[in-house]
């Protein structure tokens, strides 16, 4: 399994890329972070080669963290 994360994911502001093989590539900016609690994901830019619509974007993605149990998703 190849996955690739470039760059920092862990501060306000950083860009990042996400990439799985061919499969999913996305192009992500923090705009919400609060350590330890809550982190929002601008998508910039995105390609998923298993929906109808490859290029379709989802315009943010927000996780509110919750330690060890895990995290709850929620697409904006």
């Amino acid at each position: 399994m190849v996955r690739q994360h470039r760059r920092d994911t862990d501060a306000l502001g950083a860009e990042f890329t996400y990439r799985y093989k061919d499969v999913h590539y996305t192009k992500q900016k923090i705009s919400e972070f609060v350590p330890n609690q809550r982190v929002v994901w601008h998508i910039e830019e995105a390609f998923r080669n298993f929906t109808e619509e490859p290029d379709e974007q989802v315009p943010e993605i927000a996780v509110r963290l919750r330690g060890r149990h895990g995290s709850a998703r929620q697409a904006r």
